[in-house]
């Protein structure tokens, strides 16, 4: 089958988190023998040079083609609808020279809501059925702006089918709107494998991956483990990631007195990340909101068990042999089960929990889930044009 997957866009050196989740799926269904071909408009003002015009590249067996001409703050200087009009305009230009290229599709795949609403067009204009994912953590929010919700109701009503990537996300939408959907998780990439090494450190050595934002509430996970160390001292944290909330859980540290036991180090590849989990032993999820939380496989998959919050994604993730779950928001809790782990942490089976991971999660997995459901919008479209 063909896809054409629409995108935000996709990791480069610069920007290693862009359109990974995206990309990961891609390489799902390349894994189980369908055709990907990578749709995306980049309209993000960023301070470095980028060739306008349309462009293609191919990696991994996946093809991407992306067009930038104009960051859409400065076409909005113009008006909502004049962004909207140029983005769509860009991202039929990008679907006709991918259909020129590489071939009508059999089906369209958008991720998140605001891509989505781009998508919808395509459908319209060129009759290719159209299967949305939404990861988007606003829609895990249980109050919308009434504005808001009569948009995704426009937008959601016009696609063959809906995915969401957790029951947590699915029931929230269909609270909010009474959209049904499919859950099809997400998957887990392919840098993210178990290595079994031998333990050298003689810390706990904790790890945490995650934008540095305040919905990710790493300053409770910061209390919790000061609280820790009246308990035991032997412990560190790994924190990678970057966002305006740096400097100031940068001052939480010191005021912690936690400089010899916290390192901050900023924004890394996905296989650096990897490394990263390789060499640590318990990974650390504190946020207050997650329609799915990918890291949380990324860490299972290289065999770490977890402490997460209640927070919407994990408690579809993390079985009781994986780790724990506590309230978010709930800093006492939090250093209780620091407490457990501390002290039971090697109980925990890796290989096991990678295994576990790989069997819910990995790409031939989700391959197969996401190909069944385009299969079966595709055979309904043609039934339906020849009715």
């Amino acid at each position: 089958m063909k896809v054409f997957l629409i995108a935000r866009g996709f990791p480069t050196a610069r920007s290693p988190q862009w359109g990974c989740f995206e990309r990961d799926q891609a390489e799902a269904l390349v894994s189980v023998g369908n055709e990907v071909v990578v749709l995306s408009v980049d309209t993000r003002f960023r301070l470095f040079w980028r060739k306008p015009g349309i462009s293609c590249h191919t990696d991994r067996g996946i093809h991407f083609v992306n067009c930038f001409l104009i960051p859409s703050s400065v076409i909005g200087l113009l008006g909502k609808s004049i962004r909207w009009k140029v983005e769509q305009w860009q991202l039929r230009k990008v679907y006709e020279y991918a259909s020129k290229r590489f071939g009508r599709p059999d089906i369209l795949y958008s991720h998140y809501l605001f891509v989505t609403a781009n998508a919808v067009q395509l459908k319209q204009r060129y009759g290719v059925p159209l299967v949305a994912i939404e990861h988007w953590s606003e829609l895990a929010k249980k109050n919308l702006p009434e504005s808001m919700i009569q948009s995704i109701r426009k937008i959601y009503t016009k696609l063959d089918r809906l995915i969401t990537v957790s029951p947590a996300l699915q029931q929230n939408i269909i609270k909010l709107i009474g959209q049904p959907s499919e859950v099809v998780y997400n998957v887990v990439g392919s840098d993210f494998q178990y290595n079994e090494k031998p333990r050298r450190r003689s810390r706990v050595r904790y790890i945490t991956v995650g934008s540095l934002n305040n919905g990710k509430r790493f300053d409770v996970m910061l209390d919790a483990l000061s609280n820790l160390n009246g308990v035991d001292s032997n412990w560190e944290l790994v924190l990678i990631g970057e966002g305006t909330e740096r400097t100031r859980l940068e001052s939480q540290v010191h005021r912690l007195g936690l400089d010899g036991q916290v390192r901050f180090l900023g924004r890394l590849t996905k296989s650096e990340i990897a490394r990263q989990f390789l060499e640590s032993d318990v990974f650390l999820l504190s946020s207050q909101m997650e329609t799915f939380s990918v890291v949380c496989i990324e860490a299972m998959a290289c065999g770490l068990p977890i402490v997460a919050t209640r927070c919407g994604g994990p408690e579809s993730i993390v079985q009781e042999a994986d780790g724990l779950l506590c309230p978010i928001n709930d800093a006492d809790a939090f250093f209780h089960a620091l407490v457990f782990m501390q002290q039971n942490f090697l109980t925990y089976d890796r290989r096991n929990i990678a295994e576990r991971c790989l069997q819910r999660f990995g790409a031939e997995v989700i391959g197969r889930q996401l190909s069944s459901i385009f299969l079966d919008v595709v055979q309904h479209s043609t039934s339906s044009h020849s009715n």
